[in-house]
């Protein structure tokens, strides 16, 4: 099987878990007690919903020219995959990534809405708790680095190989 096919499975399966996602958040909606106008609130979930099938969609029809951006320079010819190499690492690292953009994208959508929840009914930053405001940190801070791996993880593959031949090198 070759890298390719492996991260087209992947992100097949990173479509069927943002599918599970939406719906997933649908009842959790529905069962939210915000002070937000009926208007709003029905606005906010839709677009919170629409915006994971929509790329769910994507992966699931596009997941070959997916695989070929992110992949850098796919050879025409299938090539087998050995764990020993660095196609290994580049499918690991880019499957990291899809798994901590997609638990990051459902906290935003959270923290977004308590957001507007919390804007619209005047209440400013100031009624939101200190670990609130740590726990939206912390997803900002999970989805930039789920975007590093996907689009720069070269730069974990250099230190992983400066930390193996340092390994080596050493008595």
């Amino acid at each position: 099987m070759s890298r390719e096919d492996i991260l087209t499975v992947a992100l097949r399966l990173f479509a069927i878990y943002l599918v599970i996602g939406a719906l997933q958040l649908v009842g959790q909606a529905s069962a939210t007690d915000i002070n937000l106008p009926t208007g709003s609130l029905i606005a906010v979930i839709t677009l919170s919903i629409i915006f994971p099938l929509l790329i769910a969609a994507l992966l699931w029809l596009l997941p070959l020219h997916i695989a070929a951006i992110l992949l850098p320079s796919i050879d025409p010819r299938p090539t087998a995959l050995s764990t020993q190499t660095v196609p290994a690492l580049e499918i690991g690292c880019i499957l990291i990534g899809l798994w901590l953009l997609a638990s990051s994208l459902s906290d935003t959508t959270y923290w977004v809405v308590t957001l507007i929840a919390a804007l619209n009914n005047e209440w400013g930053l100031r009624i939101i708790p200190m670990q609130d405001l740590a726990s939206m940190a912390a997803t900002l801070l999970q989805l930039g680095l789920s975007v590093w791996l996907l689009l720069g993880y070269r730069g974990i593959l250099r230190f992983v190989r400066c930390m193996r031949s340092r390994e080596i090198s050493q008595p």
